[in-house]
């Protein structure tokens, strides 16, 4: 696995074809909308696997993410519980961007595919496992402490960063509708709780700019990217 360095002190960054890895060398406040560890409130790993390309092991990760993502949990050698993510992009292909101002620090990690589009509340959009799915996956590193209230907010932004992201750049859904979104995105916020304690993460906040910045910068990235893969 390569190192990339993302900027903030004590968290490390792995990347191969089926993986990334986030390794803190503290805790992590964490609040995560992930069906694998999503009911944690703090964490020292997030781990994203690549759904196989073989159809019995695909099917092995899809029924049971759980235990796919213990899996390779194990094989790196952690013993602690994660906070996972699924996707069937090719790790390579994650975006990361930082933005920082003073004492805070931020950066946004995105696996950006444009399959099973979605616009809440103008259609249904059914994934039944049939073809390869696509997601746009967001881990969100705060160097900061926040409160919950500002870590719901933190995920909401992002939500809406990754929306604008999408909207500028054209994107629509099968029906014709501008896509917010993907049907199975999963966001994951993580703060180090050092530093600066915001009470609030809105728009008007430095630690909520820096978010809105580095999320739009990296699903932008990402979304670049699958125009460039789609033309070739």
């Amino acid at each position: 696995m390569r190192e990339v360095d993302i900027g903030i002190e004590g968290i490390s960054l792995q990347v191969d074809n089926d993986t990334f890895w986030v390794a803190s060398a503290t805790p992590l406040k964490v609040l995560s909308s992930s069906i694998v560890g999503g009911d944690l409130e703090d964490t020292r790993h997030i781990l994203s696997g690549r759904v196989p390309d073989d159809p019995s092991l695909r099917d092995f990760a899809l029924k049971r993410p759980r235990a796919f993502i213990r899996q390779k949990a194990q094989v790196l050698g952690i013993q602690e519980p994660v906070v996972g993510l699924l996707t069937a992009l090719n790790h390579e292909r994650l975006q990361v961007a930082t933005r920082a101002e003073g004492e805070i620090k931020v950066a946004a990690l995105a696996t950006v595919s444009l399959k099973h589009l979605s616009a809440p509340g103008r259609h249904h959009v059914v994934y039944t496992g049939e073809t390869r799915g696509g997601t746009i996956n967001l881990a969100v590193l705060v160097d900061a402490s926040l409160s919950r209230i500002a870590m719901v907010r933190s995920a909401t932004l992002a939500t809406e960063a990754k929306a604008l992201a999408l909207f500028e750049a054209g994107i629509k859904t099968e029906g014709g509708s501008i896509a917010t979104g993907t049907s199975m995105d999963t966001i994951i916020v993580a703060a180090t709780g050092r530093g600066p304690f915001s009470l609030y993460a809105g728009t008007s906040t430095l630690v909520g700019h820096l978010l809105g910045q580095a999320v739009y910068e990296a699903v932008a990235a990402g979304i670049r990217r699958e125009g460039q893969d789609n033309r070739v």
